[in-house]
C-alpha cells in the first residue's frame, strides 16, 4: 500500500516542475498531494500511467484539486484528457498558499502510476518563499546550558532565493518573532524553487534564566529580511520546549535551609553526582510518616533513579534502617519511619549512581482508619438503629431455636497498623469468635456475635471495641433482635388479657381464648395429629355410638381435615383407636337431643384440656360426636359442622358467648331465642364479624342458607398463630372459578389459601353477574394492634344473588395471599384489583373494573357492541395498559399501539385501515374496524376518574 493519506493530513508532496511516484492499492484509492502556489500561478498537472510508459495503471483518474481547507475547487477533476487514458488538468491558484491533487485511477483498476505539475508560467513576478520545513533542538536545558539546533530550510516559493541567515531565538511563549532574544544565526545558501537546505547550529542559553518558567526555542529563516519573499509571514517554527527546573540551595546538613511538614511536598534538583538535599521536620514521639521521593518514573520531576539516603536525628546522626532505593514505583524511594521522641529529623534526598535531575519530596502522616461492616453494608460509628441489612438486626427467633449468628467485617482503611481490643457485647448475646489485636494498613478481620435464645423477649444491646484510630477510639454500634416466647399467646399479645380498643386483638383472642383471665388454652400438644372413627356401647338412652363404616360420613371428616391442612402446619393420619388422637363417633338422633338438649345441634368436639359427661358417657379432648345424617357434602351444614368441630379440637372458640365462653366479638349479642329460651341466632357484632363468610366457628354460618366449606379468614389467622402456616399449599398458578362456589344447587363460602405461582385467577366461566375482589383480608396476626375493619375478615367474591333461590356464595382471600388476575363471565361484572401487578378481564357484559394500586393490564378479547362497554374506574396512563387482541381488532400490528391508529373523537378518518377513537373529555374510548368504511365505531369502554389516556398506553397481543 503507498501510504498516502486522502486528506489534508496527508504526507505526499509534489512541487513545480517536479514529479511524484505512488500506485493506487484497491478501488476507490486517492493518493492527495500537497504542493505550494503563489496566486496566478499556472499549473499543468499530468497523471500518467501505462499508456505512456509512466507505471502501470491502465486508466488514470485525476479526481480534483482541493484548497488549504479541504474542500473541492470545482471543474477540475480529469479522467482521459492527457495522452491515451492518461488524465491532465490546467488550474491557476486563486490564492497563494497549499493546494492538494488527488490521484485515483478509474473504476476498480489499480497499478503504479507518476503525477507531474508543470509550471506555466503566472500573471505575476516569480518570488521565492523561505520556510523552516524541520528542526529540533537537544542539549543541556538549563541556565547556560550548551544546545544544538538541526533545521531544513526549504524555498516553497515560484522563484530562487539568495543566500540568507536563519536566526535562533529564545522566547516565554510558542510564538517566535525577531523580537525575542537571538541565541545564534548561520548562513544559508541560495536555494532554488523546490530546494532545502540543511543547517547545524550550536549555541549557549542565557545564564539568567528564571526558575520555573517555561522557555521556547525556535528558528526564523531569513530573519533578517534579505531575501525578498512572496510570505514574509510563515518563516518562524519552535524546536523545543523546557522548563528551568527550581535553583537548589539545599545543604546537606542541620543547617540546611529546606523545609518539610507533615502531609506536604518539596521539590529539588540533584545537580551533580553525589548531591544530598536535606530537609528539617518536626514529628512528635511514635507519629508515623511516610516519605516519598520521586522523580521521572511517577512524572514528579526528571531525576531517572531517585536514592532516599535516609532520616538523621536532630544531631545530624544517621538512624538505621531508614535508607531506601527503590521500595515505591519502579525507581523511586519509600520510606515508612516511626518517631522515637518528640523534636526535629533530616530527611536526605539523592540518586542512584551519578544520576542527576529534579525530584519531589513528600511526607504522608500514617494512620490507622477503621471501618465496620456487616452483610457488606457499612456501620457507622455511634449508629443506634439496628437493621437487618447489615446484621445489626438479628431478627426473630423462638425460644431456645437455633441461635442466630452474626459475622462483622473490621477493615483497616488507614495507611498504618490498626490495633483493637476490649471487644464486648451486652447481655443477651455473647462473642463467639474474637477479633485480631493488630490488622495492617488495607487489611480486615472478622468477629462473630451470637443472639441468645434461652429467655424471650426484645434483645436491644450494643457492640464495642478499642483502637488506636484517633477519631474512634472506641468504636460501637447498637444491636437487636427478638427471641419469641414459644407459647402463643405471649408472642402474640405479650402478658395482656385486656386487648387494645378498636384494634383486631379482641377477635382473635375471642377466637382463640375461653375467657377474660384464662390465656392457657393452648393447641394440641403435636401437629401430627392421628385419629380412629369409633364405637360407643351402651352409651346410655339404650343407644351405640357406633361409626359402622359410614364412608359418606369419612369421607367428609377426611375432606375437612384436608382444609384445615391446607391452611395450617398440621397433618392428619389414621390410627388404631387406642393410639389416636381424634376419635370420632356417629349419634342418633334420640341421642343428640338428650346430650345436647337441642334438636338442632349437629355434633359436638373437646378441645385440649377440655372434657365433659354426655348421657351417661364421659369424654375427653379430640373425642367428637356428629348427628347420623344422610347429607354429608361440602356446602351441607353437616359437612359445615365437621370442620366447626374441628376448629374445637384445634383449640379454637365461638365468636359469641357460650357456656365456658367469657369473650366475644365486640357487640356480639343473643338477639333470638325460640320458647325453651334456646338461643338460635346472635347478632354480626361490630363489622359484621361474626358470620359465616368470615369465620366458621360462628353460628351464624348459615346466613341466607350459604355455609362455609372451608375455614375462613379469621380462622386462617387463628390456626396460623397456633401451628404456623402450611407454606406449600397451591403453590403453583392456580385458576379459583366462582361456578365451584356452588355444589349441585348449594352455594358454600370458601376462603382461598394460596402460597405460590405469579398468575393466580378468579374467573367466573358462567353467564351470572360477578364481584370479584382480588384484595385479601387484612386481619395480619402480626400487627393485631391496628385498627379493626370489615375487611379483616376479608373482601367477598360472590356471584350475584340471581340463582338457587337467591342464595349467593363465592371466596374470600386469605391475609397474605397474592392473586393476580381476575377474569368475569358473560354477565355484567364489578372488578377489583389489589396493589399488585393485576391483569382484569370483564369479558362479556357491561363491567366495572378497578386496577387499585400496581401497574395493571385491562384486558379486552372480544369487541363486543356498545351495550357491552367496560368502565375503568382509575386508569393511570403511562403505568397501567389496555389490552387487546388483533385477531378481534382488525388484526392490528402485535405489540404497542402506532401513533396513526389513535385519534380523538371527531377527527377526520383519512383511510380504511382500523383506528381507536377516543374522547378524552367523556372518557369514552371506541374502535373502528375499518376507519371511514361502513362499519361504525364500538365502544369498548369508559374511563372515570383520571381520563388521560395515550396512543401508548393501548398494547396489542396475538391471544
Amino acid at each position: 500500500m503507498s501510504g498516502i493519506g486522502s486528506n489534508i493530513y496527508t504526507r505526499g508532496r509534489l512541487y513545480l516542475n517536479n514529479y511524484t511516484t505512488s500506485r493506487i492499492d484497491r478501488r476507490y484509492d486517492q493518493d492527495w498531494f500537497r504542493i505550494y502556489l503563489n496566486a496566478g500561478q499556472r499549473v499543468r498537472f499530468d497523471l500518467e500511467g501505462s499508456p505512456t510508459g509512466r507505471g502501470s495503471l491502465r486508466d488514470t483518474y485525476l479526481r480534483g484539486i482541493y484548497n488549504s481547507s479541504g474542500s473541492y475547487i470545482s471543474n477540475t477533476r480529469n479522467d482521459d484528457g492527457g495522452s491515451g487514458r492518461n488524465s491532465r488538468v490546467t488550474f491557476t491558484a486563486s490564492s497563494t498558499g497549499y493546494y492538494y491533487v488527488a490521484a485515483g485511477a478509474y473504476g476498480s483498476r489499480t497499478g503504479s502510476y507518476r503525477l507531474t505539475a508543470t509550471n506555466l508560467g503566472s500573471s505575476s513576478t516569480r518570488r521565492p518563499d523561505l520556510v523552516v520545513a524541520s528542526g529540533s533542538a537537544s542539549g543541556n536545558f538549563t541556565a547556560g546550558g550548551r544546545v544544538y539546533a538541526s533545521v531544513t530550510v526549504r524555498n516553497q516559493g515560484s522563484g530562487s532565493a539568495g543566500s540568507s541567515y536563519v536566526g535562533y531565538y529564545l522566547s516565554t511563549n510558542s510564538t517566535i518573532t525577531t523580537s525575542d532574544t537571538r541565541l545564534d544565526y548561520d548562513y544559508v545558501s541560495s536555494l532554488r524553487s523546490g530546494r532545502s537546505g540543511n543547517e547545524y547550529e550550536g549555541f549557549y542559553l542565557p545564564r539568567n534564566l528564571r526558575a520555573g518558567q517555561t522557555y521556547y526555542i525556535g528558528a526564523i529563516a531569513d530573519y533578517t529580511g534579505r531575501v525578498s519573499e512572496s510570505n514574509e509571514g510563515n518563516n518562524a517554527r519552535v524546536l523545543k520546549s523546557f522548563t528551568v527546573a527550581p535553583t537548589d540551595d539545599f545543604s546537606q546538613n542541620t543547617g540546611t535551609q529546606g523545609r518539610l511538614s507533615l502531609g506536604g511536598n518539596k521539590t529539588g534538583n540533584i545537580e551533580s553526582s553525589g548531591d544530598r538535599d536535606w530537609f528539617r521536620i518536626r514529628l512528635n514521639a511514635g507519629q508515623q510518616v511516610r516519605f516519598d521521593l520521586e522523580g521521572r518514573p511517577t512524572s514528579r520531576g526528571t531525576l531517572s533513579d531517585t536514592y532516599l539516603r535516609g532520616i538523621y536525628d536532630s544531631s545530624g546522626s544517621y538512624i538505621s534502617g531508614t535508607r531506601n532505593d527503590d521500595g515505591r514505583t519502579s525507581v523511586n524511594s519509600r520510606v515508612d519511619f516511626t518517631a522515637s521522641s518528640t523534636g526535629y529529623y533530616y530527611v536526605a534526598a539523592g540518586a542512584f549512581g551519578s544520576n542527576t535531575g529534579t525530584y519531589r519530596l513528600t511526607a504522608t502522616a500514617l494512620n490507622p482508619e477503621v471501618s465496620v461492616s456487616g452483610n457488606g453494608y457499612n456501620i457507622n460509628d455511634g449508629d443506634t438503629s439496628p437493621r437487618s441489612a447489615d446484621y445489626t438486626n438479628f431478627g426473630s427467633v423462638d425460644q431456645n431455636g437455633n441461635a442466630i449468628y452474626r459475622t462483622f467485617t473490621v477493615r483497616n482503611t488507614g495507611n498504618a497498623i490498626l490495633t483493637t481490643s476490649g471487644l464486648r457485647v451486652t447481655a443477651g448475646f455473647t462473642v463467639t469468635n474474637g477479633l485480631a489485636s493488630s490488622i495492617a494498613a488495607g487489611g480486615s478481620d472478622t468477629f462473630t456475635v451470637r443472639m441468645d435464645t434461652a429467655t424471650p423477649g426484645i434483645r436491644s444491646g450494643q457492640i464495642s471495641f478499642n483502637t488506636n484510630d484517633s477519631s474512634e477510639s472506641t468504636f460501637n454500634y447498637s444491636i437487636s433482635g427478638t427471641v419469641t416466647s414459644t407459647l402463643w399467646w405471649n408472642k402474640y399479645f405479650g402478658n395482656r388479657t385486656a386487648p387494645t380498643p378498636s384494634s383486631m386483638e379482641p377477635y382473635m383472642m375471642a377466637l382463640l381464648s375461653t375467657d377474660s383471665t384464662n390465656t392457657n388454652i393452648n393447641p394440641w400438644p403435636t401437629k401430627n395429629i392421628t385419629y380412629s372413627f369409633d364405637r360407643i356401647s351402651n352409651a346410655g338412652t339404650n343407644s351405640t355410638l357406633d361409626w359402622a363404616n359410614n364412608t359418606d360420613a369419612e369421607k367428609a371428616v377426611e375432606l375437612a381435615f384436608k382444609s384445615w391442612e391446607a391452611i395450617a402446619d398440621i397433618s392428619f393420619s389414621s390410627a388404631a383407636s387406642n393410639d389416636a388422637d381424634f376419635h370420632f363417633y356417629l349419634a342418633s338422633d334420640d341421642w343428640m337431643n338428650s346430650a345436647t338438649g337441642k334438636t338442632t345441634a349437629k355434633g359436638f368436639m373437646y378441645g385440649q384440656g377440655k372434657s365433659g359427661t354426655r348421657n351417661g358417657i364421659t369424654f375427653t379432648a379430640g373425642d367428637m360426636v356428629l348427628r347420623e345424617s344422610s347429607t354429608w357434602a361440602p356446602g351441607e351444614r353437616m359437612f359445615s359442622t365437621i370442620i366447626h368441630e374441628l376448629g374445637h379440637g384445634l383449640g379454637l372458640q365461638h365468636p359469641h358467648f357460650d357456656s365456658g365462653d367469657d369473650r366475644s366479638f365486640p357487640n356480639v349479642t343473643n338477639n333470638i331465642s325460640n320458647s325453651r329460651g334456646d338461643i338460635i341466632k346472635r347478632t354480626v357484632g361490630d363489622f359484621s364479624q361474626n358470620q359465616g363468610v368470615y369465620t366458621v366457628m360462628s353460628y351464624n354460618r348459615t346466613v341466607n342458607g350459604v355455609t362455609p366449606k372451608t375455614p375462613m379468614a379469621l380462622d386462617i389467622a387463628a390456626a396460623q398463630m397456633l401451628y404456623g402456616p402450611n407454606t406449600s399449599t397451591n403453590s403453583g398458578s392456580n385458576i379459583y372459578d366462582l361456578n365451584d362456589a356452588y355444589i349441585g344447587n348449594l352455594a358454600t363460602w370458601r376462603c382461598i389459601w394460596d402460597k405460590g405461582g405469579d398468575k393466580d385467577s378468579i374467573v367466573m366461566t358462567g353467564s351470572q353477574d360477578v364481584i370479584i375482589d382480588l384484595r385479601d383480608a387484612e386481619i395480619d396476626i402480626n400487627n393485631l394492634t391496628q385498627q379493626a375493619s370489615r375487611e379483616m375478615g376479608g373482601y367477598i367474591s360472590r356471584i350475584k344473588p340471581s340463582r338457587f333461590d337467591d342464595k349467593a356464595g363465592g371466596f374470600t382471600i386469605a391475609h397474605g395471599v397474592r392473586i393476580e388476575n381476575a377474569k368475569g363471565g358473560s354477565g355484567d361484572d364489578q372488578i377489583t384489583g389489589n396493589e399488585f401487578n393485576n391483569d382484569l378481564e370483564g369479558g362479556a357484559g357491561r363491567d366495572t373494573l378497578t386496577g387499585g394500586g400496581g401497574n395493571d393490564i385491562f384486558k379486552f378479547t372480544d369487541l363486543g357492541t356498545d351495550s357491552d362497554a367496560d368502565t375503568i374506574t382509575d386508569f393511570t396512563s403511562g403505568t397501567d395498559k389496555i389490552q387487546v387482541v388483533s385477531p378481534n381488532f382488525g388484526n392490528l400490528s402485535v405489540g404497542s399501539l402506532a401513533l396513526d391508529r389513535f385519534l380523538s373523537t371527531g377527527a377526520t378518518l383519512t383511510d380504511a385501515n382500523p383506528v381507536f377513537l377516543y374522547d378524552n373529555g367523556t372518557g369514552s374510548l371506541r374502535f373502528d374496524r375499518d376507519g371511514h368504511g361502513n362499519a361504525a365505531p364500538v365502544q369498548i369502554a369508559s374511563l372515570t376518574g383520571n381520563r388521560n389516556l395515550n396512543y401508548s398506553d393501548i398494547q396489542i397481543v396475538a391471544a
